[in-house]
């Protein structure tokens, strides 16, 4: 029962840093950094992607063996 509230916990949380973020480049939109800002994420998108990507690939690696080894 704890890990399923830790779960919601750590999804309330993503969420949260998610809107967070939607705001923070709502606000972005409307400043003199829009078009830095644009330019800048349209180039890093797919890198960042790639990354994230890369580290829940190791992340689920990592937590499949170590659940395996348990009794």
């Amino acid at each position: 029962m704890a890990s399923w509230l830790l779960t919601l916990d750590y999804l309330r949380g993503h969420l949260s840093h998610c809107r967070r973020g939607v705001l923070g480049c709502d606000q972005a939109h409307k400043t003199e950094w829009a078009r830095v800002f644009k330019a800048l994420s349209i180039g890093m998108l797919p890198t960042c992607g790639i990354l994230f990507a890369l580290l829940v690939g190791f992340i689920a690696v990592e937590i499949w063996n170590s659940s395996a080894t348990f009794p």
